[in-house]
């Protein structure tokens, strides 16, 4: 299941009002970029340029290397959901529709102190 899944977690950065994105792509991250709360699209738009490009070409099984990556993703995406941060791109997404869920999560992360209700765990 993972070799087919393709998703994006936005989490806490180390820093205040940073986010970190991850672009998961068969299982593993395929892309990652911190996300200034003021200046975010043009890094998810890389990101979302390197999952388009990887839906086009057939997936392989996960790589027994990945395994422990590719259960850790599972187990974020199963955890969260969209409000979480957690986002997994049903096939045909459209860019402009997960740049808004990123844009929130973002969002939502930089409105949040570390630690009160509502806002994603560090890491």
């Amino acid at each position: 299941r993972a070799a087919d899944r393709f998703a994006v977690l936005v989490e806490r950065g180390a820093e205040p009002h940073i986010a970190e994105a991850f672009f998961v792509a068969g299982g593993v991250v395929r892309h990652r970029a911190p996300l200034d709360a003021d200046a975010w699209a043009e890094q998810c738009r890389e990101g979302l340029a390197v999952l388009r490009r990887l839906s086009r070409v057939p997936r392989a099984p996960v790589a027994p290397e990945a395994m422990d990556e590719a259960a850790v993703i599972e187990e974020r995406l199963r955890q969260g959901g969209p409000d979480d941060g957690a986002l997994v791109l049903p096939r045909g997404w459209r860019t402009v529709e997960v740049l808004e869920h990123i844009g929130c999560a973002v969002r939502r992360l930089a409105e949040s102190p570390s630690g009160t209700p509502g806002a994603l765990p560090d890491g």
